[in-house]
């Protein structure tokens, strides 16, 4: 049987028998003497089928719903192809959350024939920046993004190369219990404060130093705290335009940057949502709460719990804990805001010092939001 009677059948099939598929098997474009390269559409179509055929044979490949009649001109069966093994050997199964290393998967592909390229614009082609692979399998119509969060799949979809172009935003939120250098900062939103000279500047960096290398000596030194990072949900720039129905392309000048403004106070909305509360904040709160009160530690930390139960119901990122744990870490945050002059302790006795105020305001701002969320 040639192609065109081939090609005859499978169409009188599909129209008389629509409920049994039957497919195609093409047969190479060029003939036996010409040494040209066969057909986008030819490969694909052939590995397609040769795929449906192998599914149940490959390791972690749910058997697919490969056509259960083939029709094929004599050319096509008698032309040579991938071995059975070879071709099982050398398919991978990707699916969402499942563990796989983006170094070895593109030394895989190019063991294979793939080409590296910057941008994925024809079968055959993968390309790599940083944690995304783009890959666009000679079988298939679309190429696929894949990407990492390590060696996670965090993310896999097809795209087209000709009209998907998309930006992913991730909110990242980051929360210290202490910043080297909040005071500075506190002080450019004092127009009133007098600049720093260059000797001040080495003699306090200076000064610091040596009272660290003292505190060490001593065995009083204190670490800076917690340092926590959070990450959330991956925001596409393509899913917002479509969900509010704008191409910021398309947009007159004076109409794109209200729009822009928007979207800037969206990504804000979600990274505010994943900063983390850390020790310091909550205790800088609870002090600011009590600016002219002498407190205990049972005071300190009855208050505390109250506030994390607070945040936790609002749906702030408190991390569980014990609370003997939960005890320890409010110690140790008292102990670095004493050790800084934020605090001063009488005995058992802890208050605010008020020249200290912005400062506790900076990082009790860290979570402010949230105790302001509706």
């Amino acid at each position: 049987m040639n192609c065109l009677n081939c090609i005859c059948l499978e169409d009188e099939w599909n129209f008389w028998v629509p409920e049994q598929d039957l497919v195609l098997f093409p047969e190479p474009d060029p003939l036996y003497y010409e040494k040209i390269s066969w057909g986008r559409k030819t490969r694909r179509e052939r590995l397609k089928i040769l795929a449906g055929l192998s599914s149940s044979l490959i390791p972690g490949h749910a058997p697919s719903e490969s056509p259960s009649l083939i029709v094929a001109p004599v050319r096509a069966v008698f032309t040579r192809t991938l071995p059975r093994r070879e071709f099982i050997k050398s398919s991978r199964v990707i699916r969402k959350s499942g563990i796989h290393a983006p170094q070895v998967l593109a030394m895989e592909w190019v063991r294979c024939g793939y080409e590296v390229s910057p941008i994925v614009t024809s079968p055959g082609q993968f390309a790599r920046r940083g944690g995304i692979l783009d890959v666009w399998p000679p079988g298939d119509r679309f190429p696929a993004r894949i990407e990492f969060f390590g060696d996670e799949v965090e993310m896999l979809r097809r795209f087209d190369p000709a009209t998907d172009r998309d930006v992913v935003f991730i909110p990242v939120g980051i929360n210290y219990d202490r910043t080297l250098e909040d005071r500075s900062l506190l002080r450019t939103f004092d127009p009133a404060a007098e600049k720093r000279s260059w000797w001040f500047v080495c003699r306090t960096t200076f000064k610091f130093i040596r009272h660290s290398l003292g505190l060490m000596i001593l065995s009083r030194w204190r670490r800076y705290g917690y340092a926590c990072v959070n990450f959330g949900t991956p925001l596409s720039a393509k899913a917002y335009c479509l969900d509010q129905g704008i191409n910021f392309s398309r947009l007159p000048r004076a109409d794109r940057f209200p729009e822009i403004e928007k979207l800037c106070h969206r990504l804000m909305s979600a990274i505010s949502e994943v900063v983390p509360v850390l020790p310091v904040s909550l205790m800088s709160t609870v002090f600011l709460e009590a600016m002219d009160t002498e407190l205990d530690i049972l005071d300190i930390e009855e208050r505390s719990n109250r506030l994390i139960n607070e945040l936790q119901a609002r749906g702030a990122p408190v991390f569980e804990m014990s609370r003997s744990t939960r005890a320890h870490d409010i110690v140790d945050a008292i102990d670095l805001m004493t050790l800084r002059r934020m605090v001063t302790a009488s005995g058992d006795q802890f208050k605010a010092v008020s020249e200290e105020e912005a400062i506790m305001c900076y990082y009790a701002n860290t979570i402010d939001h949230w105790r302001t969320h509706e």
